[in-house]
């Protein structure tokens, strides 16, 4: 029956179907595929059936593409008037699209490094976030895949059934939560609103970035602190505890997170991380860095606040993934990674107990070590890809360390020495600080 040569009928069902379309609004990717398909509708009757079935699938797909575009327009104009009602400089959309554009080239920059190192260390890349100019060939590209598989579907049913019924089954959406490939017309359907659904999110998400980064920039504010939603990930988490950052180098939304991400930037507040920085007083305080340190944080209590949650956080998160994300953003083998986080966060050692010790009993008891502020920004660096060099000290000399104490049953502190000879992080770490002028 699908060879069966198409009669004045099928034909006549083929011009309803094109009549039904003329007065759609066409994109002229849409229009160049249609006129593809409508190539093979005369041939036989089952390319012709595959043929309106494709020419249902081209116009919803034409209608997404449209309606994306006029959602991230849409995103635009009202992230814009939000800022501009409450900023005290408007924004303008040139500047938008220069703060955009930045990003996206820092973006490009930053997978471009971390694709490099994940070749030379044999392994697959990471995910590359699509800016909006790629958006749309992604989606045509999904759309043609889908445009096939309809054809085809369709035609080999014809070949094998004669009946409406089984093309009606064909088209119905039942794929099972548990299914993991889309069995049907209907499921394969679904399964490219939701890519779609997911690539407009994340591209919302980096056009309200850039508003904001634009916005902030215009109104002189140097300092962002990352702000999550309820239900935060453990890779968003450490990013908004590790805050403030300066605006010129804080962690890119959601290039820097993840597809799906909501969180956003607002600007920093407060004695220690106030984006007005004038008074020689307040640069002395630490926030130049906005980092905290001895003269912002006499007592370490916020410093231990933080390193404490983002410690949490980071024994939250898969470790296989973090191993391989510091892996590939630092080309440090993931033995020497796995064994410096296992070092840091799970081994249990003799160590020295303060408490304990003023409490009365002994001075050294087992437990893991304790939450290092330093340490837990150094490992946020080098979860995100901005590592610096003391960084990668860091891990080398628990990984070290651990090897000490592990296998070779050295004290602490005389492993800790032994380790500092080859890979003194404290050392390195004062010295960047003084290099970057930070206390």
């Amino acid at each position: 029956m699908a060879q069966q040569k198409v009669s004045k009928w099928d034909l006549e069902q083929w011009q309803a179907v094109v009549d039904e379309l003329k007065d759609e609004d066409w994109l002229p990717e849409a229009k160049t595929r249609a006129n593809v398909i409508g190539t093979f509708a005369g041939m036989s009757l089952g390319m012709m059936v595959g043929a309106i079935g494709a020419m249902a699938i081209l116009r919803l797909q034409n209608r997404k593409q449209q309606l994306v575009q006029a959602k991230r327009d849409e995103e635009q104009r009202s992230s814009l008037d939000l800022v501009n009602k409450n900023m005290a400089k408007p924004t303008t959309k040139k500047a938008v699209q220069k703060a955009y554009d930045a990003e996206i080239a820092k973006a490009q920059e930053n997978w471009e490094q971390k694709a490099k190192a994940a070749q030379k260390a044999g392994k697959q890349p990471p995910e590359r976030i699509l800016p909006g100019a790629e958006l749309s060939d992604r989606l045509w590209s999904d759309s043609d895949k889908l445009l096939a598989d309809v054809q085809t579907s369709m035609f080999d049913t014809m070949t094998r059934s004669h009946t409406v019924s089984d093309l009606s089954k064909l088209v119905d959406a039942h794929r099972k939560a548990s299914s993991r490939e889309p069995a049907t017309i209907g499921d394969k359907a679904q399964a490219n609103n939701y890519v779609t659904e997911r690539l407009l999110r994340t591209e919302l998400a980096r056009m309200t970035d850039s508003v904001n980064t634009a916005s902030y920039i215009s109104n002189g504010i140097g300092w962002v602190n990352i702000v999550t939603e309820p239900g935060v990930c453990s890779l968003c988490a450490p990013l908004a505890s590790g805050g403030p950052y300066k605006i010129d180098s804080a962690p890119l939304l959601p290039d820097d997170t993840h597809p799906n991400c909501r969180c956003v930037k607002v600007p920093a507040m407060g004695p220690a991380d106030s984006p007005d920085l004038t008074d020689d007083t307040i640069k002395a305080s630490g926030a130049v860095t906005g980092r905290y340190n001895d003269t912002n944080d006499p007592h370490l209590d916020k410093r231990d606040e933080i390193a404490t949650t983002m410690y949490d956080e980071f024994k939250k998160a898969r470790r296989s993934n973090l191993v391989s994300k510091i892996s590939l953003n630092t080309s440090v083998d993931t033995e020497t990674v796995a064994s410096a986080l296992t070092h840091v966060f799970d081994s249990k050692y003799s160590l020295y107990s303060p408490t304990a010790y003023i409490s009365g009993g002994p001075s050294h008891v087992i437990k893991h070590f304790d939450p290092d502020y330093d340490m837990a920004l150094s490992i946020q660096r080098l979860r995100i890809g901005k590592a610096i060099s003391p960084d990668i000290i860091m891990l080398k000399h628990e990984a070290l360390e651990a090897k000490l104490m592990d296998e070779k049953g050295m004290k602490y502190d005389d492993a800790h020495a032994e380790a500092n000879k080859s890979f003194n992080y404290v050392a390195a770490l004062i010295k960047w600080k003084e290099a970057h002028h930070e206390q």
